[in-house]
């Protein structure tokens, strides 16, 4: 594993601005294969020689993103994602940064947590409510009778 310097000492301009299911929701996972003729195509580099392994990439099925949709949901979201990195040129290709998933990933869940307790609240207050409404109308059959 790799780690990236997390420290508040060296951390300036903090502020609570991340996305969370506003960007999440918009995601889009899918699985795909890698064409390797393409990405060489694509990026201009000179083709490497045929070895018995050059294509066993193109047999792995992934699990991910587009970084395109990616862009998409950040922009559409007003989100300024530092796990999308843009080509530069006609010949680069957009990255991601799968770790960068997880901050916008925990506020979503956050995001959730405060749904989840407000619908909580919300269905006690409920349950007393219905509650005393079946008492009275217990009461109310009684005095019927």
């Amino acid at each position: 594993t790799w780690s990236t310097y997390s420290d508040a000492r060296v951390k300036t301009n903090i502020r609570e601005e991340v996305k969370g299911l506003e960007f999440i929701t918009r995601l889009h996972p899918v699985t795909y294969h890698r064409d390797v003729d393409r990405q060489t195509a694509l990026t201009g580099n000179q083709p490497v020689n045929f070895y018995p392994e050059k294509y066993d990439i193109e047999k792995i099925k992934f699990s991910g993103f587009l970084a395109q949709e990616v862009e998409e949901a950040a922009n559409a979201s007003g989100y300024e994602f530092s796990g999308l990195t843009l080509p530069k040129n006609d010949h680069d290709l957009y990255t991601l940064s799968y770790e960068a998933f997880v901050v916008p990933l925990v506020k979503g869940m956050q995001e959730q947590q405060a749904m989840i307790e407000e619908l909580q609240n919300t269905n006690a207050k409920q349950a007393q409510l219905i509650a005393a409404l079946e008492a009275r109308l217990s009461e109310l059959e009684k005095k019927v009778k």
